[in-house]
């Protein structure tokens, strides 16, 4: 719910002080960007741009924050707020993207450009102002990033005003450089001698000798704040004014606070007290702060006597003290009643509550102590923030609950617990949901008795409305996240399904992830059809409820588990489909956003479109940020390194998985994704970059038997120790064929691709050519319906005559067409490999390598063989490398066989 007192500027006194050159200056915000209004407090920045813009008549936003506004989603929310306050047809397209809490550039975007649209249009203004007041309560990092990127990218008509008492980290010694900033500071904004009794004049109507003006300037040297205080005092004591002038001045603010409220009647002091509990009030939060009093006559009796209390509405219906005397009523009312307070606190904390303010509800439940009342403020608040990815908006306020009362509230813990399973500390998420399902299962137990149940419902912090089996489902699929991560998916698996009989009776957002948890444990097992079927269910459900985070979760599981079943079209028109959905409801600012250009990274390269994979590589680090799951890192990392070796630039790929593999060594004590893992990779890495004796030794200590408990995973290494065993003229048939129904079964139409040519190429190395052709006979016929041709393409060189025989029988000829580009060559024209000068070029010691390659020797062994150094045999292999215009040793052995060489 939008305050919209937040966005309007303060109202002017009616005796306003006219300060020609301050005001000449300020007229520099007009022909710069961007204005810094910077200053300690009490100096009248508000007042000095207010005043600018009383006397301009420019349409402007206004803006004033507080606390609760250094959260993105909450910031930019008010921003789109006051643009469509000025014009109409501004913001309400942007409004929900900048309603989610999140850094993601995209949705300062949406807003730029439909300023920038308005530019273009008539109704264009000629100059307009957007207001900042209070800018030194930003501290978020993500925030202060997209603000800055927003004042980077103003349309020329627009200009923005920060009002701030620090400098804000917004690169403002840059944009001096630039000359695209205009500074105002202290000195500018303090009053100069001339001015000092114009203003207590005009102001207070205080009538000084000069030399007492004199004293007053230089004790409080121009500060604003300071002389208003030092003036309330001085007529609440005309007899002797230069008795009070001896205050030091670092301690001006609180004597003269002081002096000034011991002057007001004890009912005004009462609500000067009690107002100052709340950062802003209105008539009706006055009422609850000040029972017993008249709150209106209250109101019109602070304003009348100047007590530091400023309009923050056209309409007067919001009001708020100004910072050093809130913050001396602070420290004030600590030497109150603790009991009193809390009363207070709770009185405007159920006001927040009626009014739909949760967030500043809950802060005011947390200091009055009722932690009962902030657990059930926190469960109707945090949900929808847990549920949108802002997690750390969730932590810093589960942080202002103390730890013992934390563990009295269930929902509280289950919350926690999501958070924490996020930073991947199993042990604390363990911890939590422990104690909160010993809660869950003690209310279970009750479910019959309702007036018992009623009892422990509000004991524990939850609504009467609330489910329990909703609560009970949340935390054993809080259970499965953690065996799913710590690699026991049977587990995973049985946990799963025991929250099936938790769900409540009516569909919920819970449902969508059960299916979720459901997909990815089936999809981990390796049953892709079973996957498929329980991710669609969650994608719906997903968009039932609007759950944004949860169907990109399922998106990043089920775009895999299409690709795999070589439906490489729907996929892609599924994710645009999602992604234009998630668009429509303004959504950019998830923080797992970034997985969708992973998935179309993944896409693109299965369609072989290597540069537009690496356009969306991009994409994907343009809107990562430190919210994005350590999971979500890896599989990141995974598609970068997957692009690197699609492009062959293994050193960047060597860069990748060391990112990856740091990504992991910092989050996770065991592999458990469905992708090898970095060990792996680097040894497969080092074979491309030509040192195979790594991957040798690797698939020698290679378990064939081990159980399988991750299929995807375990068929991929089975697949790279079979390619190495065959070309080692090792029989791995029997290998494959055993591993091939299962893939068959599961649905996985890539995989089995991969295994039938893998089986072609074993029967070529063991000279078995009909079982070959009929293996590839099966490839081909399973791949060119859906036009999966990657896995052809590293052993074309071995297939191509097998496939030439396929094509001239009239058979899948368009498909095999296709792939004959992938015979062309890649990166160097090939020599001729006719077989005179091929055989000429050729030395005698390089045939004899030859030969023993043909052996599946590796480099070592060859050296061991021919009584040479392992560095010797490397450089004649790039030698004959050289001569036949390739790049890898298999592809040169495929050219010494067909030249019967070997």
């Amino acid at each position: 719910m939008i305050l919209t007192s937040k966005l309007q500027p303060p109202q002017l006194p009616t005796q306003l002080l006219p300060r020609d050159a301050l005001q000449h200056r300020l007229g520099g915000i007009l022909k710069k960007p961007v204005t810094l209004v910077s200053a300690p407090p009490g100096f009248g920045k508000t007042t000095a741009l207010a005043q600018f813009l009383h006397r301009e008549q420019l349409p402007y936003l206004w803006y004033a924050l507080d606390e609760q506004d250094n959260v993105p989603g909450i910031f930019w929310r008010y921003v789109c707020a006051g643009f469509e306050s000025v014009f109409p047809k501004i913001g309400p397209r942007s409004a929900r993207i900048l309603s989610v809490d999140d850094d993601a550039l995209n949705a300062v975007r949406s807003l730029l450009d439909e300023l920038t649209q308005l530019g273009r249009t008539w109704r264009r203004p000629e100059s307009m102002l957007m207001a900042i007041d209070d800018v030194h309560y930003l501290s978020d990092p993500i925030l202060l990033q997209q603000l800055d990127y927003f004042l980077d990218h103003l349309p020329p008509y627009l200009h923005v005003a920060l009002i701030s008492r620090t400098i804000p980290p917004l690169h403002i010694p840059r944009r001096q450089v630039r000359d695209s900033l205009l500074l105002l500071d202290a000195e500018h904004l303090r009053l100069t001698e001339i001015e000092t009794p114009k203003f207590l004049q005009t102001r207070l109507g205080l009538n000084l000798e000069a030399a007492e003006m004199k004293k007053l300037h230089r004790l409080t040297d121009g500060w604003i704040g300071a002389l208003q205080l030092y003036g309330l005092n001085l007529q609440s004591q005309p007899a002797n004014p230069l008795l009070n002038l001896n205050a030091p001045p670092e301690n001006v603010a609180a004597y003269l606070a002081e002096e000034c409220f011991q002057q007001q009647d004890d009912w005004v002091q009462a609500g000067l007290l009690n107002l100052a509990l709340v950062p802003r009030f209105n008539l009706q939060l006055a009422n609850q702060l000040c029972p017993g009093a008249d709150a209106a006559l209250l109101l019109e009796t602070l304003l009348k006597r100047q007590l530091f209390l400023s309009e923050t509405s056209a309409d007067g219906a919001w009001y708020r003290f100004h910072d050093l005397l809130r913050d001396w009523l602070q420290l004030r009312n600590q030497d109150r009643p603790p009991g009193e307070l809390q009363i207070l606190h709770g009185q405007a904390a159920q006001w927040y509550a009626e009014q739909g303010y949760f967030l500043e509800a809950m802060e005011q439940w947390t200091l009055a102590g009722d932690w009962e009342q902030t657990a059930l403020c926190a469960g109707r608040a945090l949900p929808e923030i847990l549920r949108m990815g802002h997690y750390p908006l969730v932590a810093r306020l589960l942080a202002k609950i103390p730890p013992e009362q934390m563990r009295r509230y269930p929902k509280l813990l289950a919350q926690r617990a999501f958070l924490q399973l996020t930073r991947m500390r199993f042990d604390e998420v363990d911890a939590d949901l422990d104690l909160a399902e010993r809660y869950v299962d003690a209310m279970l137990e009750e479910s019959g008795n309702p007036q018992t149940l009623t009892r422990l419902k509000r004991q524990y912090g939850l609504q009467e409305s609330e489910s329990i089996r909703e609560l009970k489902c949340m935390i054993i699929l809080g259970r499965s996240h953690i065996a799913r991560m710590t690699d026991k998916p049977e587990l995973a698996t049985e946990q799963l399904e025991q929250s099936r009989d938790f769900l409540p009776e009516q569909d919920s957002p819970f449902t969508a992830w059960l299916f979720q948890g459901l997909g990815a444990d089936e999809y981990i097992r390796g049953s892709l059809h079973a996957a498929q079927y329980l991710l669609m269910r969650a994608l719906r459900s997903s968009r039932k409820y609007e759950e944004g985070f949860c169907l990109i979760a399922t998106l990043s599981w089920l775009i895999p588990v299409l690709l795999q079943q070589g439906k490489l079209q729907f996929a892609k028109e599924l994710l645009d489909e999602q992604q234009s959905w998630l668009e429509s409801r303004h959504m950019h600012c998830l923080p797992n956003w970034g997985n969708l250009h992973y998935l179309r990274l993944l896409i693109l390269l299965e369609l072989e479109q290597p540069a537009a994979a690496a356009q969306e590589l991009e994409r994907l680090w343009d809107c990562a940020d430190e919210r994005v799951m350590a999971v979500d890192r890896v599989y990141h990392k995974w598609g970068e390194f997957a692009l690197r070796l699609a492009q062959q630039d293994y050193q960047q790929a060597e860069k990748a998985l060391h990112q990856l593999d740091a990504y992991f060594q910092q989050h996770f004590t065991q592999w458990n994704f469905v992708v090898p893992s970095p060990a792996t990779l680097k040894v497969l890495l080092d074979a491309l970059s030509g040192n195979p004796f790594p991957l040798a030794q690797w698939a020698a200590a290679y378990d064939t038997k081990a159980p399988i408990v991750n299929l995807q995973r375990q068929t991929i290494e089975l697949m790279m120790y079979a390619r190495i065993k065959i070309y080692q003229q090792a029989d791995e048939l029997d290998l494959l064929l055993e591993r091939l129904p299962l893939i068959q079964k599961a649905g996985n139409l890539y995989f089995s691709i991969n295994l039938l040519v893998l089986c072609c190429l074993n029967e070529l190395a063991q000279a078995r050519p009909s079982s070959a052709r009929e293996f590839l006979t099966q490839a081909v016929n399973a791949a060119a319906p859906l036009g999966v041709r990657r896995p052809f393409r590293e052993e074309i060189t071995f297939l191509q005559p097998l496939l030439m025989d396929m094509a001239r029988r009239g058979q899948a000829t368009t498909f095999i067409s296709e792939l004959s580009v992938y015979s062309a060559p890649q990166t160097r024209p090939q020599r001729n490999h006719s077989n005179s000068p091929l055989m000429e070029e050729l030395s005698q010691r390089e045939t004899t390598i030859l030969n023993h390659l043909s052996a599946g020797r590796s480099n070592e062994e060859i050296a061991v063989a021919l009584n040479i150094a392992a560095s010797t045999v490397k450089t004649h292999l790039r030698n004959i490398y050289a001569k036949f215009g390739v790049r890898r040793r298999t592809q040169a052995l495929a050219i010494a066989r067909e030249k019967g060489l070997v």
